[in-house]
């Protein structure tokens, strides 16, 4: 197609840039994460903020949704690839009600870590907070909890000598037991 004036003659052309969205560019569009050790290539270039959508920095967020297949911590990265990502982990089922439950970015240090729950289902937007939108790897890591991480969980010993063996890797700290 050429562009042309009223006498029909070829006006000059110009190079244009046109920037598709990616996909999961809105939070109704979120894409859907499964497994517990997850690596995704992903980009914002051509991303944009919603009307009701807070930015993270930059305002190109995209989105995931992930959901935890039983009680641990996950463990998120976003690898820089040519831009420096902020990331905000929330639940919550619209943007209207959003809870955050961690952050990384600018002041926080990567990667971020944090306690789930099974079921649960965790809303995970990148963006960028310096220099423009780029490409990146999303990774993400979960490690699940031991049966008795609650202290309502935990195992009650009868005998006056036992002898146990165990580790503390994936626990988690308990709601309901005060700090030390």
């Amino acid at each position: 197609m050429v562009a042309t004036n009223s006498n029909r003659e070829a006006l000059p052309t110009a190079p244009v840039q046109i920037d598709v969205c990616p996909a999961n560019d809105d939070f109704n569009a979120r894409a859907a994460l499964n497994g517990t050790a997850i690596s995704v290539p992903a980009s914002n270039v051509g991303a944009t903020l919603e009307p009701a959508e807070e930015a993270i920095g930059g305002g190109h967020t995209v989105w995931w949704s992930w959901t935890a297949p039983s009680n641990g911590s996950l463990t998120i990265s976003a690898g820089t690839g040519d831009f420096f990502p902020g990331m905000r982990v929330s639940t919550g089922d619209a943007l209207s009600n959003l809870t955050t439950v961690a952050e990384a970015g600018f002041i926080n240090i990567w990667p971020v870590v944090f306690p789930v729950l099974g079921g649960g289902t965790y809303q995970i937007a990148v963006d960028n907070y310096e220099w423009g939108p780029g490409t990146f790897t999303l990774d993400l890591d979960f490690l699940a909890s031991p049966n008795n991480d609650y202290f309502a969980d935990r195992v009650v010993f009868t005998n006056a000598s036992v002898t146990v063996t165990g580790t503390g890797l994936g626990a988690t700290s308990d709601p309901l037991v005060p700090a030390d």
